[in-house]
């Protein structure tokens, strides 16, 4: 028997370990081989042959240093063309034994009770399976050796009716050693000039403004093209094969020239189907190794690929069906400070249309801790910081600064030309402010206008506080105030104090003291009320109550309640509507 010269970092966290998984290995492999080298380092890597059927499968695995919490990998090392379609990486052979899902894999597994279980199932396509198309781009995305570097496409496009034609590719690029290209394809045409499809998704700012153009060949394939090694080769076979002559490189830098090449092939889909699958090569060096004419001259071209990334309008949104009520609408916040910064935030992510935020006061250094920039908004108008930062991460939202104190007048503007540019059109508006005074002249504003109204505060020792939906015909603030001292609505915990909190050095007055991990909570649950109640146009009002400690002001966890918001009797602070 094979004794090992060293051994693993786990098997001496758990004596006797690797033994018992070669010794469980041994009763039904043959000709278990394990990696000296390898193992000297501290890695087990075992070669092996498992029956299969009537024969027996060349097998290796290694175990990761994290083993037994995390499972061995697998590979085929028979050649290529008996390797199957599904369930085996094209690159390296390694067999989909599990789901991705690491609670499939149990500490108390071995090695030889997986294959025994899942092997056959993995490569023959018995049994259950956890259903999941064959990632393509994935395996071709692992493998691209440009750093920083992508080529942006849209899923939506589909034009299987055409073979060949040409594709406007607009670009940015990063001179180095090895280049940085990011990219995006805004035209696909066929070989007679009919646009196939073209983008309308967002783009990054860099690219929304690029200017550099490459007009490149593609061609179709009617199957699916899985990347193995060695890729280089494959890649130049697949240029060879489908765009026969070279063509002319362009001249993109001082001293780099490329020469782009696409080949468009069917991926599959989960739940049928497929969807176009991108092979972006690129041939890349100095002029002079191109030569004359496109001739190579010497050695220097490199050829590589860019990794494919699906931007799509569709592609944006597909993973969070449940904010789509947010798709098309406009949303005011006003206050942009903890608690409305990240509202806005959270909702530009989510996919609204546009966004509107109301605020007059400057990014303190000291406000760092509880407002979501860092110290590159220091000193700058908090909307405008905001928007700047909204801009550039999710192009599509449409933001609207506007730099304005509610019940001052200035050369900048009223309080009737800010409302005039955040609440006209609004479908739903966000109080983020610390003013009794602002909330009840938002509210007759908003139900004038027929918006709902959101209104979303902290306590102020922040022992809680309170997200309250305005609608019309529903309860007022005044109402609040009557249902508060009625019990008829909970007060949050710290809504009846009036602390001293701290007045830090330079500012005009006190401010309570608490984190951006507990207002966030205030912040999450506004944003999940305006999404529901663009989704179901709520008809009546509510107050949704927060409490982060107990009476005696000791924390808990996060603890929410709900209750209605009728009109109250005893209130008459209705507007003549």
């Amino acid at each position: 028997m094979e004794v090992p010269v060293a051994g693993p970092l786990w098997d001496s966290h758990f004596p006797g370990l690797m033994a018992w998984e070669l010794e469980r290995l041994r009763k039904r492999a043959r000709a278990v081989e394990i990696d000296q080298p390898k193992l000297a380092k501290g890695l087990l890597v075992v070669r092996f042959e498992w029956p299969f059927g009537e024969s027996f499968l060349a097998l290796e695995a290694s175990f990761p240093s994290s083993y037994p919490f995390l499972r061995p990998q697998v590979r085929l090392l028979s050649g290529r063309e008996d390797w199957p379609e599904h369930h085996v990486s094209p690159v390296d052979g390694t067999v989909c034994l599990l789901g991705r899902d690491t609670a499939q894999w149990s500490p108390a597994y071995h090695l030889a009770k997986l294959l025994t279980d899942q092997l056959e199932n993995a490569l023959l396509g018995d049994g259950a399976e956890d259903p999941q198309a064959e990632p393509a781009d994935v395996w071709w995305n692992g493998l691209a050796p440009l750093p920083d570097s992508y080529c942006l496409v849209d899923s939506d496009w589909k034009f299987d009716e055409e073979s060949q034609g040409r594709l406007d590719f607009f670009y940015v690029l990063d001179e180095c050693e090895t280049p940085r290209i990011r990219g995006v394809i805004r035209r696909v045409l066929a070989d007679d000039d009919t646009v196939l499809a073209e983008w309308s998704g967002p783009l990054p700012a860099e690219l929304a403004q690029a200017k550099r153009r490459i007009s490149v060949r593609w061609y179709r394939a009617g199957h699916v093209v899985l990347p193995h090694e060695p890729v280089v080769a494959q890649l130049r076979e697949l240029r060879n094969q489908h765009l026969g002559g070279l063509g002319a490189p362009t001249s993109v830098g001082k001293n780099l020239s490329v020469r782009p090449f696409v080949l468009v092939h069917p991926i599959e889909k989960l739940g049928g189907g497929h969807v176009e699958g991108w092979i972006f090569g690129l041939e890349w060096g100095t002029p002079r190794a191109f030569g004359k004419k496109g001739r190579r001259a010497d050695h220097g071209i490199k050829l590589s690929f860019l990794p494919i990334l699906r931007a799509g309008s569709g592609d944006l949104h597909q993973r969070v069906p449940d904010a789509a009520p947010l798709r098309g609408k406009r949303v005011a916040v006003f206050g942009v400070g903890a608690i409305g910064a990240p509202i806005a935030i959270e909702l530009a992510r989510n996919g609204v249309a546009e966004l509107r935020l109301v605020d007059h006061d400057i990014v303190e250094p000291g406000n760092s801790e509880r407002w979501p920039l860092g110290a590159a908004s220091w000193g700058r108008r908090k909307t405008e910081a905001l928007a700047e930062h909204l801009r550039s991460q999710f192009p599509d939202v449409t933001i609207v600064p506007v730099h304005h104190q509610l019940g001052h007048s200035s050369e900048q503007g009223t309080d009737d030309s800010a409302l005039a540019l955040a609440l006209v059109g609004a479908d739903i508006v966000v109080d983020a402010m610390v003013s009794s005074g602002v909330t009840y002249f938002l509210w007759d504003r908003c139900m004038r206008q027929g918006a709902s109204l959101v209104k979303v505060g902290a306590t102020p020792t922040l022992g809680g506080g309170s997200v309250v939906l305005y609608v019309r015909g529903g309860g007022c603030p005044v109402c609040l105030q009557y249902a508060r001292i009625d019990e008829s609505v909970a007060t949050p915990p710290g809504g009846g104090e009036t602390p001293l909190g701290i007045q830090p050095p330079g500012c005009g007055e006190r401010t309570f003291t608490g984190a951006d991990y507990d207002l966030q909570e205030l912040s999450l649950q506004s944003v999940r009320l305006v999404v529901d109640t663009l989704r179901e146009g709520k008809q009546s009002g509510l107050v949704q109550t927060l409490a982060l400690k107990n009476m005696d002001g000791e924390r808990i966890l996060p603890r929410w309640s709900e209750q209605a918001l009728p009109q109250h009797i005893a209130c008459c602070a209705k507007p003549d509507i």
